[in-house]
C-alpha cells in the first residue's frame, strides 16, 4: 500500500482571481486548462497553469488561504486598476461569489473557525481525499476596496479572516511594494477595525527592501515595525507614536496567537500520521 502523501496546507493562492479574470474553469484537469488556452496571448503564460481543484486533491492539499484581490489606482498612478474603491469592492464580491458557487458544487468548504477547521481536518484524516471539499480561508489582498470601515464588517460577516492592507504601489491605508512611506491616514483606523473583528494582517506585498526611514509608516509587521518618534511627524508625532505602541503590542499577540495555532494544526497532522 503507497505511503499517504503529506498533508498540506498552502498559504496564499489567487484562485478566483484565476477563475474569472483569467477565465479558468479550476474544477477542470489541468491538462484541459491548458488545452483551452492553447494559442491565446491575452494574458502572459497561457497554457501554462500549475493549479485546479482536482490536481490539488491529487497532492493532499486540502487547505489553502484563498485570496480575493482588486486594485484601486487614482488618477496619474500608472499601475492597472479600478478607479474607484466601489468597483475594486464590486470585482471582490464577484470573486466572493465564485468561492461561493464552488462551496455549493462541493469543490470548497470555507472555513472561519477553530471547530470548522477541526471537523475539516478529520475528514481528510479519515476519508478519501478524491470526492471532498478543499477547505479554503478567506484573504483579502490589499485593502483598497475597502470604501468604508462598515465594508471591512461586512466582509468579516461574509468569512473574511487575514487581510492585508497594502498590495503593489501606493495605496490608500498603506504603502506597498516598491513603494514606501507612513500609513494612509485611514490606515490606524483600519488596523483599529482589524484587531475589533479579529481579522489577521496579512502583509505579503509590504516592500521587503524598503529600508529607509519610513520604516515606522508601513503597514506594520509585528516582529520588525520601529517605533522610533523621531521618525514621526513633528506635527503629531507623541500622539501617532503611542497610536503605534498600542497597535505593536495588538498585532503582536495576534501573531503569537496565529503561530500557536499553527504549532496546534501541526501537531494534530503529526499524530494523524503516526497514526496510521
Amino acid at each position: 500500500m503507497p505511503e499517504k502523501a503529506p498533508f498540506i496546507f498552502d498559504v496564499h493562492l489567487d484562485l478566483s482571481m484565476n477563475a474569472l479574470e483569467w477565465n479558468r474553469d479550476l474544477s477542470r484537469p489541468l491538462v484541459e486548462i491548458r488545452e483551452r488556452e492553447a494559442g491565446q496571448t491575452d494574458k502572459p503564460d497561457r497554457g501554462q497553469g500549475t493549479v485546479s481543484l482536482p490536481e490539488m486533491r491529487r497532492g493532499n492539499i486540502g487547505l489553502f488561504v484563498g485570496t480575493q484581490i482588486a486594485r484601486y489606482t487614482k488618477r496619474h498612478n500608472p499601475l492597472p486598476g479600478w478607479h474607484s474603491p466601489a468597483q475594486a469592492w464590486a470585482q471582490t464580491q464577484g470573486q466572493l461569489a465564485w468561492y461561493r458557487e464552488m462551496e455549493q458544487q462541493g469543490e470548497l468548504a470555507q472555513i472561519t473557525n477553530l471547530e470548522q477547521l477541526e471537523a475539516h481536518l478529520a475528514k481528510w484524516e479519515t476519508g478519501p481525499t478524491e470526492s471532498l471539499p478543499i477547505g479554503y480561508m478567506l484573504s483579502l489582498e490589499g485593502a483598497d476596496s475597502m470604501v468604508t470601515l462598515g465594508h471591512l464588517e461586512q466582509a468579516y460577516a461574509s468569512g473574511l479572516r487575514a487581510l492585508g492592507p497594502a498590495h503593489y504601489g501606493p495605496g490608500t491605508y498603506a504603502p506597498g511594494t516598491d513603494e514606501s512611506g507612513p500609513l494612509g491616514q485611514a490606515g490606524p483606523d483600519l488596523l483599529r477595525e482589524m484587531e475589533r473583528l479579529g481579522i489577521r494582517d496579512d502583509d505579503f506585498d509590504v516592500d521587503e527592501n524598503d529600508d529607509d526611514d519610513d520604516d515606522a509608516g508601513r503597514a506594520p509587521d509585528a516582529s520588525a515595525v520601529d517605533l522610533d518618534e523621531t521618525r514621526v511627524d513633528d506635527e503629531h508625532d507623541a500622539e501617532e507614536a503611542e497610536v503605534r505602541r498600542r497597535m505593536d503590542a495588538e498585532l503582536e499577540m495576534n501573531l503569537r496567537r496565529a503561530e500557536l495555532a499553527h504549532v496546534e494544526l501541526e501537531l494534530k497532522l503529526v499524530a494523524s500520521e503516526e497514526s496510521v
